[in-house]
């Protein structure tokens, strides 16, 4: 019983490492398309789209009670 303890212990130590080595892989990849100039626009201009998408999509399904 106590091996099983254990690796319970253990668990969230490794649920931790596995997401943070999620997002930093992630972010690497983020940075390393923002250091050119025209992937840069581009990723600006669909987080742009997005968001006002996003804003009148929730607009729209919730009615004027959105800020």
């Amino acid at each position: 019983m106590y091996i099983f303890w254990n690796n319970i212990n253990k668990f969230p130590q490794f649920i931790i490492s596995v997401f943070m080595g999620f997002f930093l892989t992630t972010i690497y990849q983020i940075f390393k398309l923002l250091s050119n100039k025209k992937t840069r626009v581009i990723i600006v201009l669909f987080l742009v789209v997005f968001f006002i998408s996003f804003y009148w999509i929730l607009k729209l399904m919730l009615g004027d009670t959105l800020i």
